[in-house]
């Protein structure tokens, strides 16, 4: 599986280290290029931006967010938006307040609608492209994206 992780602080760095163990293919991001150095001496691939980090996370892209709750959160989740197409997903691996990830969910869905490619709870209901990784909520998380 191929995964973005932003956010290399020390839950993020270590979570790329055991997936990139586990043979999972990583693509990382932080606003220290140290810490994208030294994971991308480990196995990961560095990018030196968010839009370049999607760009090198092949479609449907998954995107792991590791930063600190709040404005960090939320600065990053709609520069990846901005980027991500429908059918990506962007994972809140943080600390943030469920309602503000429920917030950002319904924001996601507005603009990336919903894809085809993944079962709908009804036709009416666009699929969430973001996900609360603590509890899996999202507007539509009976549908999580397929393995």
């Amino acid at each position: 599986m191929q995964l973005g992780m932003v956010g290399l602080g020390r839950m993020g760095s270590n979570m790329t280290r055991r997936l990139i163990r586990g043979g999972h293919q990583l693509v990382v991001s932080d606003l220290s290029s140290e810490a994208v150095k030294k994971l991308a001496g480990e196995g990961a691939s560095g990018s030196v931006s968010l839009q370049d980090l999607v760009g090198k996370l092949k479609p449907p892209r998954a995107a792991w967010v590791m930063v600190p709750a709040g404005d960090p959160t939320e600065q990053t989740v709609q520069q990846l938006t901005q980027h991500m197409q429908s059918g990506d997903v962007i994972i809140d691996g943080g600390n943030s307040y469920f309602k503000d990830d429920v917030r950002r969910a319904k924001q996601c869905q507005e603009k990336l609608l919903h894809d085809d490619r993944w079962p709908q709870r009804s036709s009416t209901t666009p699929r969430s492209c973001f996900q609360d990784a603590s509890t899996g909520e999202g507007p539509d998380s009976a549908n999580a994206r397929p393995g």
